[in-house]
């Protein structure tokens, strides 16, 4: 597997490609590429991007951690990847109570949308808005689609929320697999200065197994819980109706149980695994 200069799986980097080897020159002991100062004004512009996200993520933790019936929050896509665009909305892997998938789902998007940081599909723009786009229960944290695109994705899972072990519990479900088609990523990972930087940045936030932290928000979140637990059935009606009446409601793309909920209607994983396939070929 091939890394362009920010350390991202160059087949994954669409707006950041990797460096083309016949612009590589030698000059005595030193390697020089012709688009180096490009290279670094567009490493400076990601940073940018990347810190406003970070700092928007930090923003809105505390709604984040009293929404009920959810087990943590994880940031994915090109955020974690770090080549996140202007443009681009927050990608959120949410992982619910067992039996509460879609209360869990209805409350992260009544608070978010009262704070006005939800992505919807009415909005002009969805730029550093939330997408809770994938949704699984703590009994079900093993990845249902294996391919090159989902091991990169399940891989750089960075923890916001939540027992940190969960992050441990999800990595032993699809470990194998991974490493299956990747089987170094991991060791990459860990030396991986960018994105071990990001996840320190957020782990002294979550609690733990052991060591459980009483908090305010964590009363709330108990309180929402218990003046809700009966919701469930009432909610997964609704949803499933508002879900399967959408004009973008297409069963390649979307995918709803009691043990997952996933919409990626303008999914670019074709792409990708068909860029993937062309470069091993080369």
């Amino acid at each position: 597997m091939f890394y362009n200069v920010l350390g991202v799986p160059a087949f994954i980097s669409d707006n950041f490609p990797s460096l083309e080897k016949k612009k590589f020159s030698k000059a005595g002991n030193f390697v020089f590429h012709k688009d180096f100062q490009d290279v670094l004004k567009r490493v400076e512009n990601i940073d940018k991007v990347l810190n406003k996200k970070i700092a928007i993520v930090k923003k809105y933790l505390p709604i984040l951690r009293i929404i009920p019936f959810v087990k943590g929050f994880f940031l994915s896509g090109s955020f974690t990847l770090s080549f996140p665009k202007k443009e681009s909305d927050i990608d959120i892997f949410t992982v619910s109570k067992t039996g509460k998938i879609w209360s869990a789902r209805f409350f992260s998007h009544l608070f978010l949308r009262f704070f006005g940081i939800s992505r919807l599909n009415s909005s002009k723009t969805f730029e550093n808005k939330f997408c809770l786009n994938h949704f699984v229960t703590e009994k079900s944290l093993k990845c249902t689609v294996e391919n090159e695109y989902q091991a990169i994705l399940q891989s750089h899972f960075v923890q916001i929320s939540g027992e940190k072990e969960l992050k441990e519990m999800i990595l032993k479900e699809n470990k194998d697999w991974i490493e299956k088609f990747f089987p170094e990523i991991f060791e990459y990972i860990e030396k991986n200065e960018r994105f071990q930087n990001l996840e320190k940045m957020f782990s002294r936030n979550l609690d733990s197994f052991t060591k459980k932290k009483i908090s305010l928000e964590k009363e709330l979140k108990n309180f929402f819980e218990t003046l809700f637990f009966w919701a469930e059935p009432i909610l997964k009606f609704f949803q499933v109706i508002k879900i399967k009446k959408n004009k973008n409601f297409d069963k390649r793309f979307i995918k709803i149980s009691d043990k997952e909920l996933k919409f990626h209607p303008g999914s670019k994983e074709k792409f990708y695994l068909e860029k993937y396939n062309k470069a091993v070929k080369l």
